[in-house]
């Protein structure tokens, strides 16, 4: 390993107290004349009435003042502590810090929300006067206005980094907060999926181009971003590699670690591949599979659903099923068609958790027949020979 020597990077001197000597000033308060002590202290300039001119010389008032001043004074030479407003520290601290690990995606969007929420809202705030309850009340109004379930709860997850980072630094003694919940007055987000009678119906509507790019979202389970990043040389026959995504016209790495993976194609999608493949002639291996108008540059998302996939869909009633909606629609059908949990958390590119907590959603016939089946175990328990299906009945498992 060869080191590379770096020079440290020059930092500015912190301010330091300055010994201060005052100012005595005669003022006329209460119908009479006193001396009056001026200095600074904690950013913020203090006063102090010393006594009425007539009882108190002039040498005796400097005295007075420069004891008031010995626990001031006793501090001088040490660095002033900043008092950063939590928009400073946002602006000069913490968003520098996390654009450094951020990916373009998440600098765009989480950066666009921390400084249309928490700068707009909380920019004038002290750091240390932050509470818990205040923090707190903050997510309930952004939650009373109309803010749906996601923005708050991702204001919560900023909430939370930013007041960790100062904690650490020692800015502040403890995170205010880090017990910070999402108010349940928030609106929660829409679950739905496409059943099974719904996704012939978007096929039959689409041309090759887009049906391709359903398919991969539907069947294969790819993101819209993975999808049309996609190069020829990335393709096979029975599978895609997804090695890059786009993100607003620019390419980026996957989303995360797990997102680089081999995404495996049905037969059908395969064909269509092909087929769409010898549509547009010989095509180099860098060439993109979906291109835009100037083959050198890929269809971009937002143009892909607004003037060629959403207005087919609007056609059948179904312009609502996004691109979010198609990848729940494939962990959910999965669930159902009784495949394995993890391979459907491996061809979307995420853990297992995050497949049956966020992106499953059971069938109401499903969980309906669970209901049935629990209630006759517990109600009505049948002989064991019943039980094992002797008479017919539907033994086949249940996926909830």
């Amino acid at each position: 390993m060869v080191w590379i020597a770096m020079d440290p990077i020059p930092q500015p001197a912190p301010p330091r107290r300055r010994f201060q000597r005052g100012s005595l000033q005669k003022r006329k308060s209460r119908g009479c004349w006193h001396w009056i002590a001026f200095w600074w202290e904690d950013h913020r300039r203090r006063s102090q009435i010393l006594g009425p001119c007539s009882e108190m010389s002039r040498p005796e008032a400097l005295a007075a003042m420069a004891k008031r001043l010995e626990p001031v004074n006793a501090h001088a030479g040490e660095p002033i502590p900043r008092i950063w407003t939590l928009g400073d520290w946002i602006g000069d601290v913490f968003l520098p810090l996390s654009r450094r690990k951020w990916k373009l995606s998440t600098a765009s969007t989480t950066g666009d929300r921390i400084r249309k929420h928490l700068i707009t809202d909380l920019a004038t705030l002290e750091i240390q006067a932050v509470s818990r309850d205040l923090l707190q009340q903050y997510l309930e109004q952004k939650a009373a206005t109309g803010c749906s379930f996601s923005v708050v709860d991702h204001l919560r997850w900023d909430l939370r980094a930013i007041f960790r980072l100062a904690a650490q630094d020692g800015v502040l003694p403890t995170n205010p907060a880090e017990l910070l919940f999402t108010p349940p007055t928030a609106a929660l987000p829409s679950r739905r999926v496409l059943s099974a009678k719904q996704v012939p119906q978007i096929l039959q509507v689409l041309d090759i181009r887009e049906q391709l790019i359903v398919r991969l979202a539907l069947f294969s389970g790819m993101r819209p971003g993975e999808i049309l990043a996609l190069l020829w040389k990335h393709v096979a026959e029975d599978h895609v590699e997804v090695v890059q995504r786009l993100y607003r016209g620019k390419l980026d790495r996957p989303k995360t670690e797990r997102s680089k993976r081999t995404v495996a194609l049905s037969a059908s999608t395969g064909e269509l591949l092909k087929a769409w493949r010898q549509q547009q002639g010989p095509v180099h291996p860098n060439a993109w599979v979906f291109p835009s108008a100037r083959p050198t540059t890929p269809l971009g998302r937002d143009s892909a659903w607004r003037w060629f996939i959403a207005p087919k869909l609007q056609t059948v009633g179904l312009e609502w099923a996004t691109f979010q909606i198609m990848r729940r629609t494939h962990a959910s059908l999965s669930r159902q068609a009784g495949i394995d949990p993890k391979l459907v958390a491996d061809q979307l590119g995420h853990g297992l958790g995050v497949n049956l907590d966020v992106y499953t959603v059971a069938a109401l016939d499903r969980r309906q027949h669970a209901v049935e089946v629990l209630e006759a175990s517990l109600v009505h328990p049948e002989p064991e020979y019943a039980r094992a299906g002797i008479h017919g009945r539907d033994t086949s498992p249940i996926f909830l």
